[in-house]
């Protein structure tokens, strides 16, 4: 079975407004260098609390995933978060085998470009927190 990051990553390369604008570059945690477009997506698993019965461990996870829309301009990012957004929040079903109950939204904001290439090639970055219940 997959991972919940292939999951999630499933289910962002199916969703046709998101991959109108990002193709499938979707990556984990950095953009390659040879990336052709700034116009993509980076995700992070941040945390994955699991929950406990009184009987141990009950089956269900719940990781926070960190998920950067970058564009070339402001604009692009923003346009983009808003696909990701669309695509995640109040998401339910299987992806990859793996059974997704519910993907909220929790937090956003812009973040900063740190890439080593950043004066070379401007990116403008969105970055969205959504808590994922799953099935292990």
């Amino acid at each position: 079975m997959s991972t919940i990051a292939e999951a999630i990553r499933n289910v962002l390369v199916n969703d046709a407004t998101v991959t109108a604008i990002t193709g499938a570059r979707i990556y984990p945690a950095v953009i390659p260098q040879n990336a052709a477009s700034a116009r993509c997506i980076t995700y992070d698993q941040i945390s994955t609390p699991r929950l406990r019965a009184l009987d141990g461990l009950d089956g269900l996870s719940q990781p926070r995933f960190q998920i950067n829309s970058w564009g070339t301009t402001y604009a692009e990012a923003k346009s983009l978060a808003a696909a990701v957004k669309g695509a995640l929040a109040d998401y339910s079903g299987t992806a990859l085998g793996v059974v997704i109950r519910d993907v909220s939204i929790e937090d956003e904001g812009d973040v900063e470009d740190l890439s080593p290439d950043v004066r070379s090639r401007r990116r403008y970055g969105v970055r969205q927190d959504f808590l994922v219940w799953y099935e292990e």
